[in-house]
């Protein structure tokens, strides 16, 4: 056998050594379709509403992490098809990596109902793990089966920083543009995130913002804006009014809707 095909043969294991380790993108030879594909379902014997839709989240898992950031996240409408329903959960390839763990979850909502959810996470892609998974889903816990209205879709300005007030003249914002996507003006810069939902709780993660320089009073109350927004935990929504309330903070980050 030549040198060469012996280094073709060997060509997927040492791909896969160099990114463990390195924070290198998470690349198997043998696969380089990034994305999730299975099936959600459930025992109970209860048909979907015509509106109903699947949420698939595909979310970063490693123990070190504070909150369970969102790699990417599908919708699927059911639009009158019943269980199992089928699913494709694309993902950029370059957001995971080798040394780190990834889980999905799911679940099935009609309008601002949640009614089934997954009880635990699937881990998928790295340490083995695969990329094909059947989802079970168990029926939502009646008191979050009242689900808060859906965010997506909205936008608000900040009216009060947990009690604070908030600087005169500087708008700071929050957007939900998408599913599983949050941005805004945080009163000097532009942010942009990942958020996800479940009945009233709030998450939101891995904020990113721009770098322009504002008056020290503009910076320190953007950067306690955007403290809170990573530190959040549930939401209400109140006609116009949108509260956020915060780990830490005595009480909410309050918003109209713009």
């Amino acid at each position: 056998m030549s040198a060469f095909p012996r280094l073709a043969a060997a060509l997927p294991v040492l791909l896969a050594l160099a990114a463990c380790g390195t924070g290198m993108p998470f690349v198997n030879a043998a696969d380089n379709e990034p994305a999730i594909k299975g099936t959600v379902g459930y025992r109970e014997r209860v048909a979907l509403p015509d509106d109903a839709m699947v949420v698939v989240t595909l979310v970063d898992t490693t123990p070190v992490i504070m909150h369970s950031p969102i790699v990417a996240e599908a919708v699927v409408r059911a639009e009158g098809r019943q269980i199992p329903i089928a699913f494709e959960l694309t993902y950029d390839r370059a957001r995971v990596v080798a040394e780190r763990n990834y889980a999905v979850r799911a679940s099935i909502r009609s309008g601002e109902r949640i009614l089934f959810e997954s009880s635990g996470s699937y881990p998928v892609i790295t340490r083995g793990n695969p990329k094909r998974v059947d989802i079970e889903l168990v029926r939502a816990v009646a008191d979050l089966s009242q689900a808060a209205p859906t965010l997506v879709g909205s936008a608000w300005r900040l009216e009060d920083l947990a009690g604070t007030g908030v600087v005169d003249r500087a708008e700071s914002t929050l957007e939900f543009p998408e599913a599983g996507r949050v941005g805004g003006q945080g009163g000097c810069n532009r942010f942009f995130g990942y958020f996800e939902t479940s009945g009233a709780s709030l998450t939101i993660a891995r904020l990113g913002a721009t770098k322009k320089m504002c008056p020290p009073a503009l910076m320190d109350q953007e950067a306690r804006y955007l403290r809170a927004l990573e530190g959040a935990e549930r939401y209400a929504i109140e006609g116009t009014t949108l509260r956020v309330f915060s780990k830490g903070l005595d009480k909410p980050l309050r918003f109209v809707r713009r």
